[in-house]
């Protein structure tokens, strides 16, 4: 017996989903884009708008930012660099250990990302991360600022190194995995 699989765009082809995309069909029609109640962060259902994954899955990373890579070594200066760029221009609303739980961050909608826990997800590459940074919350219409007016390539680049080095959950730290 063969089995054949079937990716969710051609399933939705077979299924007469020509006009809409397979991921825009798995959203609600109206309101604002959710996780269901059974995705788990941490033992608590995740109820966050997650506006720009939900744009990742329609639209990818715009094509100026898919073949960027950082070229800066993950080195501790560049880290320490990044770290205090983050104190100073990410800490208020992301919090100190990046879960999105920062004091000028509590009254935003949708609030900030947790970066903990999407830094060690597949859709924390490069080009997304760069991206996040540079255009902010301005294409998807959320209060994150525009850092691309503010840091320096460099600067952002330091940032996302320190993102990978200290925020992102250690192994042998199993409650953030």
């Amino acid at each position: 017996m063969h089995r054949i699989l079937l990716s969710l765009p051609l399933l939705s082809l077979l299924m007469g989903g020509l006009a809409v995309p397979a991921a825009a069909q798995m959203m609600p029609p109206q309101g604002p884009k959710t996780m269901g109640p059974m995705m788990q962060h941490r033992g608590m259902p995740m109820h966050k708008p997650f506006v720009r994954h939900m744009w990742f899955m329609q639209k990818g990373v715009p094509p100026r930012y898919q073949v960027l890579r950082n070229p800066l070594p993950p080195s501790p200066e560049v880290v320490a660099e990044g770290k205090a760029i983050y104190r100073e221009h990410c800490l208020s609303c992301h919090g100190p250990e990046g879960r999105g739980d920062g004091e000028a961050g509590k009254e935003l909608q949708p609030p900030p990302t947790d970066l903990s826990f999407i830094i060690v997800r597949p859709i924390a590459s490069d080009p997304f991360l760069f991206w996040t940074l540079t255009e902010g919350g301005t294409p998807l219409g959320t209060d994150m600022p525009v850092f691309g007016e503010v840091l320096s390539e460099e600067q952002r680049w330091a940032v996302i190194r320190y993102l990978r080095a200290e925020i992102a959950p250690k192994p042998d730290d199993p409650t953030d995995w």
